[in-house]
């Protein structure tokens, strides 16, 4: 099983009793994971169809819950690329009483018709929203592979629907943008806070804990690689310096110029080419004369000055 897949059998494990949020989650499945089959004398079927198997029986829980007496029908087709979809019927005779539970099946003076729009009217909870973003991730939601990257996808097969879509997850401070693939209208988040939102309400909390055990990864590969970098950087300077004041202090050598300094410039002098890969405060230690990390580096600084003002026969 894939990892989508994994989070949305988690996510069916919740249970529904209040009648309304019952009704936005069946919405969502409805508009994200549903098609409604035309009948004779203005009978309408609908049909559920999904990848896993979890999901449709949870649909099939949804449905006895509106009302424990519909028929429901099951069944599995297998498609190329070992593709296997679930298919749940819910028969011409039943459906209409769900469709305009949820608004999509409405009255008016010429007869019924069908309305496709953002259902709104069932949303004002706070418990409806959740349950509305849980039948959307379950009907049309994919997340990839946290460890590769954070995008969670919503596939719609209305423009409009699916705009509508982010402003609702805008709404629930889950930032989101639209794009067209195909003949689908894709609404995808990046932000890792806004999935684990969306993952939070659907009730995939694993998701949650595998979006902030990743974050934990990354912050600790990052900051290691940052003190890798500075441990590096460090040592490269450590080392060009070195080489700068050995070469200075060679030079004074060459010239006897080295023998006329005072007794600090000399000890410096002495430590340095004795100990060439010591940093400055080890050079302070081996000194032995107390001076301080910033004397020693004058004295140093103050050689190779010397140095460059010396001229050396032949130049």
């Amino acid at each position: 099983m894939s990892y989508s897949s994994d989070l949305k059998t988690e996510a069916t494990e919740t249970k529904l009793n209040r009648r309304c949020c019952i009704l936005a989650e069946l919405a969502a499945l409805i508009h994200s994971a549903g098609s409604i089959d035309l009948g004779g004398r203005r009978l309408f079927g609908v049909t559920f169809v999904n990848e896993n198997e979890a999901v449709i029986r949870h649909i099939q829980r949804l449905l006895r819950k509106f009302n424990d007496k519909l028929p429901i029908r099951t069944t599995m087709h297998e498609q190329k690329r070992h593709r296997v979809l679930y298919t749940s019927v819910l028969p011409c005779e039943e459906a209409g009483a769900l469709l305009s539970a949820v608004g999509v099946l409405v009255c008016r003076e010429d007869g019924y018709g069908f309305d496709f729009s953002f259902p709104g009217k069932l949303l004002r909870k706070p418990c409806c929203r959740k349950s509305f973003l849980r039948g959307v991730f379950l009907g049309c939601g994919s997340v990839s592979d946290i460890r590769k990257g954070y995008q969670t996808d919503l596939v719609f097969h209305q423009e409009e629907f699916a705009r509508r879509m982010t402003d609702f997850l805008a709404e629930e401070s889950i930032p989101s943008s639209v794009t067209k693939r195909r003949s689908h209208y894709v609404v995808y988040i990046k932000d890792s806070a806004g999935i684990e939102r969306l993952l939070s309400a659907a009730g995939a909390g694993s998701g949650v804990l595998d979006i902030e055990n990743q974050k934990f990864i990354r912050e600790l590969t990052n900051n290691a690689n940052r003190a890798v970098n500075c441990d590096t950087a460090n040592t490269m300077r450590t080392v060009n310096a070195s080489a700068r004041q050995c070469a200075a202090i060679e030079k004074l050598e060459r010239c006897r110029v080295l023998p006329e300094l005072n007794e600090s410039l000399r000890r410096a002098a002495e430590v340095r080419m004795e100990y060439r890969d010591a940093s400055l405060d080890e050079l302070c230690l081996y000194c032995g004369d107390g001076v301080t990390k910033s004397g020693m580096n004058h004295r140093l600084r103050r050689l190779i000055a010397i140095a460059d003002s010396v001229t050396e026969e032949g130049d």
